[in-house]
């Protein structure tokens, strides 16, 4: 499972409203409905908008980690990994052998192939000589 701290860039979510709290305009600066007079200041409705979106995000990672786990894949790596511990004890074994006489069968067909094609040239060859006489 991913480590919530790395999975943010080691900036923690408790620590993100700490430092956008330095970025709101002080409340005699402006009001709900109008633009922040500071420059590079947020305006409240916009902090309380990134204080529920921190909060939501830090509920789904504290209560749902399965949910992370579903982002990167990692469940399903380790799903395949038990099924094959559990119930695949010689699998490699088994795929090794399994390679080796497909391997075989191909390459007896390649050679049946070849001969095939030697076998009907020689065969026009003669054909074509006898016919000619």
């Amino acid at each position: 499972m991913i480590d919530k701290h790395q999975w943010l860039g080691d900036l923690w979510l408790h620590i993100l409203l700490q430092a956008w709290s330095t970025y709101v305009c002080p409340s005699n600066a402006t009001s709900p409905s109008t633009t922040c007079m500071l420059g590079g200041k947020l305006n409240t409705i916009i902090y309380n908008e990134l204080n529920l979106s921190v909060n939501v995000l830090n509920g789904l990672i504290e209560n749902f980690p399965f949910l992370l786990d579903l982002a990167n894949c990692n469940f399903v790596r380790d799903a395949f990994t038990v099924i094959r511990e559990q119930h695949c004890d010689n699998l490699q074994e088994d795929l090794k052998w399994q390679y080796i006489g497909l391997a075989f069968i191909s390459g007896g067909l390649m050679l049946s192939i070849l001969l095939w094609i030697i076998v009907n040239r020689k065969r026009e060859h003669t054909f074509f000589h006898q016919s000619s006489k």
